[in-house]
C-alpha cells in the first residue's frame, strides 16, 4: 500500500503594529492608547463625539483618512 504524510509546520505571527489612537477634546475613541494588532489581523477602533461636536476629520500616519465614519477598521 502507498502511504502519504502531511506535515504542518506553525510558527508565531512575527509581525506585529503598534497602533496608538487618540481623540483629543471634544469626543473619545475605543480603545484608546496603545494598542498591539498582528499581521494578518485587524482591530476596529470606534470614534464617539461629545454632544456639540462631529467627527471633522480621521488621520492615519499622518494622512486623512478618505472616509470620515464613526468607526474605522486598521
Amino acid at each position: 500500500a502507498k502511504k502519504a504524510e502531511i506535515k504542518a509546520k506553525i510558527a508565531d505571527i512575527q509581525t506585529q503594529f503598534t497602533i496608538t489612537a487618540t481623540a483629543g477634546e471634544g469626543g473619545k475613541i475605543a480603545p484608546e492608547d496603545t494598542t498591539t494588532v498582528y499581521k494578518g489581523t485587524s482591530k476596529v477602533f470606534t470614534i464617539t463625539p461629545d454632544k456639540g461636536y462631529h467627527i471633522e476629520s480621521i488621520t492615519v500616519d499622518g494622512e486623512n483618512v478618505e472616509t470620515i465614519a464613526t468607526e474605522y477598521a486598521f
